[in-house]
């Protein structure tokens, strides 16, 4: 791998045949991850009490071993990005914010039935909307046509890139309210 590839994913993150197995990278997915530290914050509560029956000890130990090591893996997991890469990275965002917004249909729309159904459809699929495609592979995104992915996929992009600077991953709050009118 080379020192300036972005790579959201992890090794945590890939299924036994090198496939990403999530949508969404491990260390961004924030109630998996706070289940994961109540869980181990329990088991550590119950290995410290001394309560336990000797005959669960040896299973309530190994548990917390595999479930602490499950911890550390998701979170060293998170890409630790140079300035120029969080500056790349955060244009992107920035921009797919726009591009997202501006191929979705307004609220209006929505409301009064003007929105085609099938078009919505196909840009749900189909790319359209230009990125440059090194990220989009780095966000799991496979179909990427002459630089340009679906709505989908940009989506996707959009929500991990904006879970990483911690800023809005909710595509809906994208939406404008009508043409040329507010958000």
């Amino acid at each position: 791998m080379d020192s300036n590839e972005i790579v959201f994913f992890g090794k945590v993150d890939h299924n036994k045949e090198g496939h990403i197995s999530s949508e969404i990278p491990a260390w961004a997915m924030d109630s998996h991850l706070e289940d994961l530290r109540e869980s181990v914050a329990q088991k550590e509560r119950q290995l410290k009490s001394g309560t336990n029956m000797p005959s669960e000890l040896p299973l309530l130990q190994e548990n917390f071993r595999k479930e602490t090591q499950k911890l550390e893996a998701i979170e060293s997991s998170r890409p630790q990005l140079s300035e120029a890469q969080k500056d790349k990275c955060y244009k992107a965002y920035k921009d797919l914010s726009s591009k997202i917004a501006d191929t979705m249909p307004t609220y209006d729309e929505d409301r009064k039935g003007l929105a085609d159904p099938h078009k919505e459809a196909k840009k749900m699929v189909q790319p359209f909307i230009e990125v440059d495609p090194e990220l989009a592979k780095a966000c799991g995104v496979a179909n990427i046509k002459d630089g340009k992915v679906s709505r989908n996929a940009a989506s996707r992009m959009y929500k991990i890139l904006g879970h990483y600077f911690g800023e809005n991953t909710n595509t809906e709050a994208l939406r404008r309210e009508s043409r040329g009118g507010k958000k």
